[in-house]
């Protein structure tokens, strides 16, 4: 009977592994996006590696307001890109790295923070919310929340079980780095924060030494942010003026609380089918009472555990009753995990074939949604790429200037391309006007829905 389930075990962990490996990977080069933000890290990347500028800052908060990140997240990417030869083939690179690595990571911190059943449920929920997909196939700062709260989970787990100095520093070191990728991150530094405090306090050991070994976290955290300050220092604290600037801004003026609802049941829907205003807040209150239930049946960490993710949810609807924008439905991602391992921790206690039938079910919410996001992007790289170099084939050697004829946004990624593949406008306003066209015209050079209207005399 023994065997008998370890192979069991190991086909369901195959078949998962298969099952987020395949929509994250299958036809992901005709899949992928290069908009601003890829094209925005590929300037970066290029002004590192060809030009060998050390930049001190990284990406914004969200528009040119916004205040600045440390530059860690760029300077991830300066080997994909290096052993691509600054091609944006380098991004896709790591998207297959980086979905490999949370796969593993998540299984093994899970497995040992709750147990293997939890560890494979959380990863088929993951796995097969067409939301994840979309968002860890794509190159942008939130990709690398997911593992961030994983692994903030484990180091809190270690110092839970076993309080080492080192374990304090790897905590502060785990939350500096995550926090200095995206805004995000930022309810997870205050569940860690509260995590140690309830455990501190539960374990009567707030004492001069924790004390000391909290001040290491926080000398870890504050690390990653030494390049921001040498930025403010030689900027006039610019950088701490916006950040002021950017939260002030969002909790003052009219709240849109319907606003914020939807977007949410946005976000809920590969988990509930429709996006229903009534239907939203009932499970948002069903999460709720079940980390209370939660919280009075378990011990140990994960009555810690519990405990704070209680505190944090409670603190998120707050946040989000007085936010004055209108949401995207990746501001929620760091609520996704505690949603999943709790409700698995729950039903697989009392019944786990229970859980089995929310998992087919969730199977089939999905499966239409994943069936679409796994076709190409019409206006994806490799189309924009062929697009530049069925240009390239014309206008090689001519002179000519480029203009865009486009919907809103539609203009990024091709001057990346053009200037990879040296085809570069004049910018001298006597030679021949060519414009990039979205959708296409009767009479363009055509690569898809993108066209080229050429003046006669560059014509072949």
């Amino acid at each position: 009977m023994g065997k008998k389930r370890l192979i069991i075990k190991i086909a369901l962990f195959i078949l998962i592994f298969f099952l987020f490996i395949f929509f994250r990977f299958y036809n992901l080069s005709n899949r992928f996006i290069f908009d601003w933000d890829q094209e925005y890290l590929s300037n970066f990347l290029k002004n590192i590696i060809v030009n060998h500028d050390l930049i001190l800052i990284g990406h914004r908060a969200t528009s040119e307001t916004g205040f600045f990140f440390g530059p860690y997240f760029e300077y991830l990417f300066v080997p994909f890109y290096f052993f691509s030869r600054m091609h944006p083939n380098g991004l896709i690179s790591f998207i297959y790295l980086i979905n490999i690595v949370f796969f593993a990571v998540a299984y093994l911190v899970i497995k040992k923070l709750f147990n293997q059943p939890t560890a494979i449920g959380f990863l088929f929920f993951w796995a097969l919310n067409h939301l994840f997909v979309v968002y860890d196939t794509i190159v942008w700062a939130p990709i690398l929340i997911p593992l961030g709260i994983i692994l903030t989970w484990y180091f809190l787990w270690r110092l839970y079980k076993k309080g080492e100095l080192k374990n304090y520093l790897l905590l502060g070191l785990t939350l500096g780095f995550f926090t200095q990728i995206h805004s995000l991150f930022f309810p997870i530094d205050i569940f860690a924060a509260v995590f140690l405090m309830i455990a501190l306090f539960a374990k009567n050991k707030l004492d001069l030494n924790s004390s000391k070994k909290i001040l290491i976290s926080i000398g870890g955290f504050l690390f990653f942010f030494l390049p921001l300050v040498v930025f403010d220092l030689r900027h006039n604290f610019l950088n701490s003026k916006l950040f002021i600037g950017y939260f002030t801004e969002r909790i003052q003026g009219t709240v849109d609380i319907k606003s914020s609802i939807e977007v949410y049941g946005n976000f809920l829907k590969p988990l509930l089918f429709y996006n229903n205003i009534f239907l939203t807040l009932a499970f948002h209150l069903l999460i709720l009472a079940l980390l209370i239930y939660l919280t009075k049946k378990r011990q140990g960490f994960l009555k810690v555990f519990y405990l704070t993710s209680l505190i944090l949810w409670i603190i998120t609807t707050i946040t989000f009753l007085r936010y004055n924008q209108r949401p995207s439905e990746y501001y929620f991602i760091y609520l996704y995990p505690t949603i999943v391992v709790s409700v698995l921790d729950f039903f697989y206690q009392k019944n786990k074939y229970i859980t089995i039938v929310l998992a087919l079910i969730f199977f089939v919410n999905n499966i239409n949604y994943l069936r679409y996001i796994t076709q190409s992007h019409e206006l994806g790289l490799m189309v924009k790429e062929k697009a530049v170099l069925k240009l390239k084939n014309i206008l090689e050697g001519k002179k000519y200037n480029l203009s865009y004829e486009v919907p809103i946004g539609f203009n990024t990624g091709y001057e990346y391309l053009l200037e990879y593949y040296n085809i570069k406008p004049s910018g001298d306003d006597k030679d021949p006007l060519v414009i990039l066209r979205i959708p296409k015209q009767k009479g363009d050079v055509a690569a898809g829905k993108i066209g080229f209207r050429i003046p006669p005399e560059l014509k072949p």
